[in-house]
């Protein structure tokens, strides 16, 4: 059976409010299609289907975090759609972060089975900020796989091959309803706040977080360095450089040392804003200056799968919420999921002034690893990739 990373192609017939991608084969084993859910129909009201049909001979496993077939509380579990205005401008996500740790298949993975369809309604004004009057395209990938193994050593993370496969690209213009019958604004939140033993807990979980991620930050200073050359003119030019690190290639790849030379010896900042890597490191910078200052909630919704840790909202506020096991974790257990980590991993999704949130692409080690080489881009803004180098950093 062939099981080849398909590409959505270029070019597309758009009609009736829906853009359907042309020229792609017709035999693939994951089919994945958007159309307009609205009512009436092609309204515009941001109510979107999802289809996934199986096609092929083999189960196929669908990480439930980044599947918008699985809503629970009628929200995303990530930021999975790319939507688009008119101008290029993606909407803005006021979604939450949920972190699931990969580490039980049958909590972790939707299942499709050969020949199965299954749909599913969205209702993107619960996790996206849309504009009346505003033409959106919207798309996603969905990553799948064929199997599972677990991580040898004895930690338990999941494992898997996994596989992409893009969506069509849907256009549609967003009108609300005048008479709106949704009630996901209005649904009490599910958490309250933590009790005195909870905070007890995060307390001990927060009070090195700093410190460690300081470490981090210092580990890589210790790795710039900067490079003489000359320009066509024969003058001296000065470029940043960062030196090979086992960890830091690990979680984030071979430094891409793609800054522009200067004429004068830059700074040790002036590099990380000429380079990819600043992305990381501005994650870092945030991430150490907003610890101490995180707002808590304790319990989530029975409707995430158990081994759900945390998530966070960044609308109306900044907010963590911390799940049942979310306090079965170590304090502290090195690269290794932790609550200190936790904690790191979701304060840097925080939005505020001074910028450098993350995304969750992928989770858990292997992922993580495995992003560094598939899609570096990504993996440079990974909170994964960089809550488990403050751990490394700090073994």
């Amino acid at each position: 059976m062939t099981r080849r990373l398909l590409t959505l192609l270029a070019g597309s017939l758009v009609f009736a409010g829906h853009a359907f991608a042309g020229g792609r084969e017709e035999n693939r084993e994951l089919e994945v299609s958007l159309t307009d859910a609205s009512r009436p129909p092609m309204g515009g009201d941001g109510t979107i289907s999802v289809t996934l049909k199986n096609n092929g001979k083999s189960t196929i496993y669908l990480p439930k975090v980044h599947t918008p077939l699985y809503t629970p509380e009628n929200h995303l579990m990530n930021n999975v759609f790319k939507v688009v205005d008119e101008r290029g401008d993606a909407a803005k996500f006021i979604g939450r972060y949920v972190r699931v740790l990969p580490e039980d298949g049958d909590s972790y993975y939707g299942r499709l089975a050969p020949g199965e369809t299954l749909s599913h309604e969205v209702d993107l004004t619960a996790d996206y900020m849309l504009l009346p009057g505003t033409q959106y395209q919207l798309s996603y990938e969905q990553p799948y796989a064929y199997g599972y193994s677990q991580e040898e050593g004895g930690r338990g993370q999941l494992k898997d091959n996994r596989l992409i496969e893009p969506s069509n690209t849907m256009t549609f213009t967003y009108i609300p309803r005048k008479q709106s019958t949704r009630t996901h604004r209005d649904e009490p939140d599910p958490a309250k706040e933590c009790t005195s033993e909870q905070y007890s807990a995060i307390s001990a979980a927060t009070l090195d977080a700093h410190v460690w991620v300081s470490r981090a930050r210092t580990r890589i200073e210790n790795l710039y360095f900067v490079e003489l050359g000359k320009d066509d003119l024969g003058n001296t030019t000065y470029s940043g450089r960062l030196k090979q690190d086992n960890v830091y290639d690990y979680w984030f790849g071979a430094a891409r040392n793609q800054a522009e030379p200067y004429l004068s010896r830059p700074s040790y900042t002036d590099y990380w804003r000429k380079d990819d890597d600043y992305l990381m490191m501005k994650s870092l910078n945030s991430v150490g200056l907003r610890l101490g200052g995180e707002a808590y909630l304790c319990g989530c919704p029975s409707t995430y799968p158990w081994n759900t840790a945390a998530w966070t909202q960044t609308e109306p506020k900044n907010i963590i919420h911390l799940c049942d096991r979310f306090f079965e974790l170590p304090v502290s257990d090195g690269a290794y999921d932790s609550q200190r980590l936790t904690i790191i991993h979701e304060v840097s999704h925080f939005v505020d002034y001074r910028g450098g949130e993350t995304a969750d692409y992928v989770y858990g080690r292997n992922g993580a690893h495995e992003l560094t080489t598939s899609n570096r881009a990504n993996a440079v803004k990974n909170a994964d990739n960089l809550m488990y180098f403050v751990g490394a950093a700090n073994q």
